[in-house]
């Protein structure tokens, strides 16, 4: 799982996505996810986390609050990310952390929803790359797949399904 902390403007006020705050804005960024095959995580945005990371660490690119603030939701990979109009334009600032590498991009878009939406393209097909595993496919028609965090019966019901929807 991908834990998101986004700074935004919404609605004219400046927000940290998770709790309630920004819920348009979270499902755009959802929907994308579930397109390209991610799992993402909020932070919940209580008192916690409201004292940890504030919208002026995002929009500054302070990393030591994000990284701080992340440990108690365990997640692999941490993306802490601003998206603010620039003009006739809304641009966006991402950084994806992981034990071993940080990594940075940029997105823009006419909407705040655009700007997501491009931001989360680009942090997929990083994921993709650093993730994919080259040389493991036995014959030309079958292809080794792993699948972590299945933890119930449901859960592997859930992933044979998808899967058996991509052939």
């Amino acid at each position: 799982a991908v834990l998101m902390w986004v700074g935004a403007i919404h609605q004219g006020q400046r927000v940290v996505l998770g709790g309630e705050e920004g819920r348009e804005l979270r499902e755009t960024l959802e929907r994308v996810a579930g397109e390209r095959g991610l799992r993402l995580v909020f932070p919940v945005m209580d008192l916690q986390d409201q004292s940890a990371v504030s919208y002026a660490d995002l929009a500054g690119g302070f990393n030591e609050p994000v990284i701080q603030a992340s440990t108690r939701y365990g997640s692999r990979f941490v993306l802490a990310a601003h998206v603010q109009r620039r003009g006739n334009l809304w641009s966006g600032r991402w950084r994806l952390m992981g034990q071993d590498f940080q990594e940075d991009y940029t997105a823009e878009g006419e909407t705040p929803e655009a700007a997501l939406d491009e931001g989360l393209q680009r942090v997929a097909d990083a994921l993709g790359r650093r993730l994919a595993i080259a040389g493991l496919m036995a014959s030309e028609d079958h292809v080794l797949v792993t699948v972590d965090g299945v933890q119930s019966l449901a859960d592997f019901q859930a992933g044979r399904q998808y899967l058996a929807e991509l052939s």
